[in-house]
This record gives structure tokens, sequence and C-alpha cells, in this order.
């Protein structure tokens, strides 16, 4: 049987302060943490919590691997990206 992937990270907290760090780089929805060439989940996770209500479009005009895609809609935001 399959492992499930949870779809939120675990213990989740806002950042406050301006010096960022994140040793995690996280393992939820369809991220994977294995591949370097991504941004960490947590900082579009940070700004689209901070900057955005849900309902609101989060745009994203150099998609890449799609990792602030994932994190508009864990959050209840809608995306438009481009590619």
């Amino acid at each position: 049987m399959a492992k499930k992937v949870p779809l939120q990270p675990e213990n989740f907290e806002l950042e406050t302060n301006t010096v960022w760090a994140f040793p995690n780089r996280g393992k939820w929805a369809t991220h994977d943490a294995k591949y370097r060439g991504n941004c960490s989940h947590y900082i579009p996770r940070n700004v689209i919590l901070r900057y955005s209500s849900e309902g609101d479009t989060v745009l994203d005009q150099f998609v890449g691997g799609g990792t602030t895609a994932v994190e508009a809609k864990l959050t209840g935001r809608n995306f438009i990206g481009f590619v």
C-alpha cells in the first residue's frame, strides 16, 4: 500500500522576523525535497499567507517547478502562471 503524503505541512508557523531559515525543505502535497532546483516550499507559503487572503489570485510570471502554484491552491487562492 502506498504511503499517504500529507497535503499541509506539520507545525507550520508564519515567519515573523526579517531572517528566514528553513532547515527542512518540506515534504507535503506534490513537493519533493530531493529536487534541489526548486525553492523551499515555505517561502511562497509565507509570502502568500502574509500578503493575500483566501479567494485572491496569485500571479507567478516565472512558474518553473510550480511550487508557488501548489501553495496557492493549498491555501485557498486562485492562481495564474506563465511558463
